[in-house]
């Protein structure tokens, strides 16, 4: 009697041990599964911000790129014959690798503007404008700069101001209009027309890939009506 019943106390004895075991192993488990749950959620957050904020790096690249190419646009529109002949009224420069590949243009012009009302003429300026892109030694992107200096007007002995428009630039191509035909290379003579249109190429690089922009700008002072 006794040897059954020490059997049976040791049946329940491990009975109670393996209920126990298995109870350990749910929490665990449980456990595991929270851990797995706040590890991940806690990804999904920092991947959301990273995303967000590639985004909005992208759209204030973009957004910048397009206020440069109406920067340009605006002085393609308002150049004029330069009242110095040292300094040629409009001059574009560009190197390309082929004929099929976009390239950095260099692009000088002279802007006249009236800094003020648009009767008084008294105020009115002629300003040399710059474009190029800025690259360091060795790499393939740079930054697009406008440099202007005040030829003729009351700022005149102004000095020169370099502004920095768009950054990671990997082509700054323009092209422009004479006669019926399209070039990346021209400079005009003292009395000569400017060019009757331009067209201006930006690509520049959005994370992994490279975005572009296009614009075409009709030149109203190479396009004089006789």
């Amino acid at each position: 009697m006794k040897r059954v019943m020490s059997v049976s106390s040791e049946r329940c004895l491990r009975f109670s041990v393996m209920r126990a075991r298995a109870g350990l192993t749910l929490i665990e488990i449980l456990t595991a599964i929270t851990v797995s749950v706040l590890v991940l959620t806690a990804a999904l957050a920092v991947f959301r911000v990273i995303s967000d904020s590639l985004r909005k790096r992208q759209a204030s690249h973009r957004d910048a790129a397009v206020l440069a190419l109406e920067q340009v646009s605006r002085d393609l529109r308002c150049c004029a014959q330069s009242p110095s002949t040292n300094v040629p009224a409009f001059l574009l420069e560009c190197s390309r690798p082929d004929t099929n590949t976009p390239g950095l243009s260099t692009l000088m012009m002279s802007v006249g503007s009236i800094p003020g009302p648009e009767d008084d003429f008294s105020r009115l300026e002629v300003r040399k404008v710059r474009y190029s892109v800025i690259r360091s030694e060795g790499d393939a992107e740079g930054v697009l700069m406008r440099e202007t200096m005040t030829l003729w007007g009351p700022e005149a002995l102004a000095l020169a101001v370099s502004n920095a428009l768009v950054g990671t630039i990997s082509a700054f191509d323009v092209e422009v209009l004479t006669g019926s035909s399209w070039t990346n290379g021209w400079q005009s003579t003292p009395g000569s027309l400017m060019p009757q249109a331009a067209r201006v190429r930006l690509d520049w690089r959005a994370g992994t890939t490279t975005e572009t922009a296009t614009v075409e700008v009709f030149i109203p002072a190479g396009n004089v009506v006789r």
